[in-house]
């Protein structure tokens, strides 16, 4: 078994590191008083000598809470950074998905990202051995906010986040995966459009157009097409193409892009590094981010009642979304809701029931409200 060992003024506190494989982050908070040195040790076997990764020196002698950050990267190699808590708190988010990949982001020092390297469980068992694995890395103590980035149905992303809450997670999310990466590819090509025109993104397929329309405060969504032969003209002009890409073109391939979408303006976007973080961030302070594209709702509700039903079609609203209908719905005994929504993996959701204790005929309003994580909150209420 691996250890890590910390040493400042005269004391030393032992870490047991993450399970191979590599890479991985182990995150470690520690109060180390008025130290002037902390030195970081690596052990990777009870056998082996240890060996000295950093020695952090502090110009000033204060009381200090730091979090250390012990690295290991595909490479093998292993280094060690230090940040000192202002007030206690770190900054640091946990990104997780249903795949066994976790990753653990420093808004001081960047974006870890773990390999799928949780093996060995069934589908219905991995993400509780991912929740598992990820709080040896960056445990609920230390997190900040937690971010699930599946776009899996709204069952299964309720059973994530209680995996998560249970596990001592808190302030758990669920990140927005199409406007994650559209708005990546708009703050990375910056397109020279005004308020009111129109923008294209294309990733994965070259002939699937993400169309988005510039508002005065980021981007709205608007709509999927196969091409623009059928809506691109004098009405809807969209003003630049933005290619994503996860690595770079060659000549070869951006020209026949921009024959492709010829005459239109096409920039290419190459998603590397740690571009993603300024939405990360921004979505975590709560501030405006310029180049967000806020999605629509893609989802349908059913209210069902007896042997009755409605529909309400809020697939191009955009969020977050309130909706209110008013139903005659007699003396039936309940009221039910489910949601059907294209991101989530079109499966239908019973998402809300409403029993009644007496029977009469009754007139109600439904109002279902939907936040930016597409989160619904039914209500009901007898007029």
């Amino acid at each position: 078994m691996s250890t890590i060992l910390i040493d400042y003024d005269g004391q030393r506190k032992t870490f047991e590191a993450p399970t191979p494989p590599i890479p991985w982050p182990k995150v470690i908070e520690i109060d180390v008083g008025r130290a002037p040195t902390v030195d970081v040790f690596f052990k990777s076997q009870p056998q082996v000598s240890e060996f000295r990764v950093k020695t952090f020196k502090f110009k000033t002698q204060k009381n200090r809470k730091v979090t250390i950050i012990v690295d290991v990267d595909a490479s093998n190699t292993i280094s060690a950074k230090l940040m000192t808590l202002e007030g206690g708190d770190a900054e640091m988010l946990l990104f997780i998905g249903s795949n066994g990949q976790y990753g653990v982001c420093a808004r001081a020092d960047g974006f870890s990202m773990m390999p799928d390297s949780i093996e060995g469980y069934s589908p219905s068992d991995l993400f509780d051995a991912t929740v598992a694995q990820a709080a040896t890395t960056l445990p609920p103590s230390s997190a900040s906010a937690v971010y699930i980035t599946d776009s899996a149905n709204y069952t299964a992303r309720r059973r994530m986040i209680q995996t998560l809450e249970d596990a001592g997670y808190k302030n758990v999310h669920c990140l927005e995966s199409t406007s994650y990466l559209l708005s990546q590819a708009l703050e990375i090509a910056k397109p020279m459009i005004q308020v009111g025109q129109f923008a294209g993104i294309i990733y994965d397929d070259v002939n699937v157009v993400q169309v988005v329309r510039k508002t005065d405060h980021g981007y709205n969504y608007v709509k999927n097409l196969v091409g623009l032969t059928n809506w691109h003209g004098p009405s809807h002009p969209i003003k630049e193409i933005i290619s994503l890409n996860l690595q770079d073109l060659s000549d070869t391939e951006k020209n026949a892009i921009r024959k492709t979408y010829a005459p239109i303006t096409v920039k290419f976007a190459l998603l590397e590094g740690n571009c993603g973080l300024p939405y990360l961030w921004h979505e975590y302070d709560g501030t405006n981010n310029e180049y967000k594209v806020t999605m629509t709702t893609a989802c349908e509700f059913r209210i069902n009642w007896k042997d009755n039903e409605t529909k309400v079609d809020v697939t191009k609203k955009l969020l977050p979304l309130k909706e209110t209908i008013e139903l005659n719905i007699g003396d039936v005994p309940e009221v039910n809701v489910f949601m059907t929504c294209e991101y989530d993996n079109p499966q239908e959701s019973h998402v809300k029931q409403f029993k009644f204790k007496t029977k009469k005929n009754r007139k109600v309003s439904v109002s279902i409200a939907m936040d930016d994580e597409r989160h619904p909150k039914i209500e009901l209420v007898t007029l």
